[in-house]
């Protein structure tokens, strides 16, 4: 389900219902869970942005491959190229950069200073969670391209090793090279 501010870069400082009702000590234990979050969450990343980058290198050293070795079947290569092209395309799109979202500090002090009633700690845990929401949907398209793409690339190897054997199945007799030296020879 898209998110309605999922191009956002500031969270507003709206508390969600429930939050104004919990006592300082209830704040301590969501605010430690948040932070446990938001570190689980700075490592998926991580780990995504390192599988995409897999993704994009086995892409392109098994494409380069085919380019060089393509098989007797130029329709068996060009597919298998094509397919080693469209699973690096999956793993850029995975590995794009994007802004999360963060508490817009001006905003909630602004709010905090007029509306005494709503507590800034209340307020930023509110962006925090909205944060933490945002992120989690960002890092599951992430998974879902990292999962087509490496998908693509067992296609791409499979293809590739169909022509492999296509080409070994049906060799082709390719002439000798033949060099002519003209001269005599010192």
């Amino acid at each position: 389900m898209p998110m309605p501010w999922h191009r956002m870069t500031h969270t507003t400082s709206v508390v969600p219902e429930g939050l104004d009702e919990l006592v300082p000590s209830q704040l301590d234990v969501l605010e430690a869970q948040l932070d446990r979050q938001e570190s689980a969450m700075t490592g998926r990343f991580s780990n995504a942005s390192t599988r995409a980058a897999v993704l994009i290198g086995a892409s392109a050293a098994l494409g380069g491959t085919e380019l060089v070795t393509s098989s007797g079947n130029p329709i068996i290569s060009t597919f298998s190229l094509l397919l080693y092209l469209l699973a690096a395309v999956c793993g850029l799109v995975a590995m794009r950069s994007t802004l999360t979202k963060q508490p817009d500090l001006t905003r909630i002090m602004t709010e905090y200073a007029v509306a005494k009633t709503v507590s800034m700690r209340q307020s930023l845990l509110g962006s925090r969670l909205d944060s933490i929401e945002v992120s989690r949907v960002r890092l599951l398209h992430r998974h879902r391209w990292l999962v087509v793409g490496f998908a693509l690339l067992v296609c791409a190897w499979i293809a590739s090793g169909a022509g492999t054997i296509y080409g070994l199945a049906n060799p082709t007799e390719v002439p000798p090279t033949v060099i002519n030296i003209e001269g005599g020879l010192p």
